[in-house]
């Protein structure tokens, strides 16, 4: 009986194991659709992708509103910053797009859109 029960453990033990593995070693992140499509040189990036946020979030608007729908887009959303980024790493490089916004009065203002590729040893590129 004590046999059976530290089989019993063991087996849970490694399917936790390889559960947790699994999990960290999934595939890369969905690119939020907001990203979907952007080629080319690091200046066109920036460029379309400021575009698309000033066109998607026009302001006026909700920071609540804001917040939800980034956070729904895989962005991670800093409440005390006032910014959001996603980040996927491409080969020898990170690629971060990022929002920036002022508030008023619950409202959001000023938004802002960056895009930056860093890639290593060295070799920072924006």
């Amino acid at each position: 009986m004590l046999r059976q029960i530290a089989l019993a453990f063991g087996v849970l033990v490694a399917l936790v194991a390889v559960g947790s593995i699994l999990s960290i070693c999934r595939g890369p992140k969905e690119i939020p659709e907001l990203l979907s499509g952007l080629e080319g040189d690091a200046d066109t990036i920036n460029r379309v992708f400021k575009q698309r946020v000033q066109e998607r979030f026009p302001t006026p608007m909700s920071e609540r509103a804001l917040h939800r729908e980034l956070a729904a887009h895989n962005f991670v959303v800093d409440y005390k910053l006032r910014s959001a980024r996603f980040s996927v790493r491409a080969d020898t490089c990170f690629k971060t797009w990022r929002i920036h916004w002022n508030r008023q009065d619950g409202q959001v203002s000023d938004l802002r859109a960056t895009y930056r590729l860093v890639c290593w040893p060295g070799n920072e590129r924006f």
